[in-house]
């Protein structure tokens, strides 16, 4: 696995990298929720709760998720899980969201 995160700077520029520039700034916050990770876990409550950002996270069918994250978008409309099976299904439920995410913004 690679890590794509910021690598250069303190911590402060990776906090403010993560969440004051790319978190609050997306129009969609998608990611992969099938590894346990503080960092994202951060940046999903950042997303969902503090930024109101549309949010999709996935998790693998065979991961136990977290009840936390279950009511969390019980809570929250603008905030969903989905699973995948293997690698193509995931790719091909991003591809689909992907799609309809340009589709709605050619219509404005």
């Amino acid at each position: 696995m690679e890590f794509l995160g910021t690598t250069a700077g303190t911590d402060r520029d990776v906090y403010w990298e993560d969440i004051e520039k790319n978190v609050s700034s997306c129009d969609l916050f998608l990611n992969d929720v099938s590894l346990p990770s503080l960092g994202l876990g951060f940046e999903l409550g950042c997303s969902v709760k503090h930024y109101k950002k549309n949010t999709v996270s996935f998790i693998h069918e065979k991961i136990l998720l977290t009840r936390l994250l279950l009511g969390a978008a019980e809570e929250n409309e603008h905030y969903t899980i989905l699973q995948y099976q293997n690698k193509k299904d995931l790719i091909e439920m991003i591809s689909t969201i992907l799609n309809e995410k340009i589709e709605n913004l050619n219509k404005e």
